[in-house]
């Protein structure tokens, strides 16, 4: 075996070794940044999911006072619609999109429909109907519920609920 023409060929098996590691390293480093991304993202998502959720909880003390009181006590530096005592009451479905805000949360509520409760019937039949505190005996009333967050990076979270308000007098 002549070992003068294989001079250096160790050098060359072990340079493209290293060009092999290399590229495996930068495609590991390239995973590792998009899995950092990508958590950061799913983190910022239940943030804002979370935040949403504790709107939508918060509403429904909210249309519970409203309902009872017909004013919007306690959560005056909430509520950004004027109209909502009387939207909560009579107004189905209403078309703005924003009753309460706070920060970068936003809550639309729609009054849906209204119910009698199982048993109260002799109360409708003689014309005592109606909504509101001392009138509505035995009623089942619905809201829509609507909560979004955003935050950076344009992440986003909502939540919808329907809520039933029973009042029974």
């Amino acid at each position: 075996m002549d070992k003068r023409n294989e001079k250096g060929y160790i050098l060359v098996v072990v340079l493209l070794l290293m060009v092999v590691l290399t590229i495996v390293g930068l495609a590991a480093i390239s995973t590792s940044s998009l899995d950092n991304m990508l958590s950061g993202n799913i983190r910022l998502k239940a943030l804002n999911l979370a935040r949403a959720d504790g709107a939508t909880e918060l509403t429904t003390g909210l249309i519970r006072r409203v309902v009872r009181n017909m004013d919007t006590l306690g959560y005056a530096n909430l509520v950004t619609d004027a109209t909502l005592a009387t939207e909560l009451r009579s107004v189905y479905f209403s078309t703005d999109t924003q009753d309460m805000s706070y920060g970068n949360l936003t809550v639309d509520i729609d009054y849906m429909y209204k119910l009698a409760q199982k048993g109260c019937s002799q109360e409708q039949a003689s014309g005592y109907e109606g909504i509101g505190k001392g009138s509505s005996k035995c009623m089942d009333f619905f809201y829509r519920i609507n909560s979004r967050s955003t935050d950076m990076a344009n992440s986003e979270g909502t939540v919808g609920a329907i809520y039933r308000y029973v009042d029974s007098g």
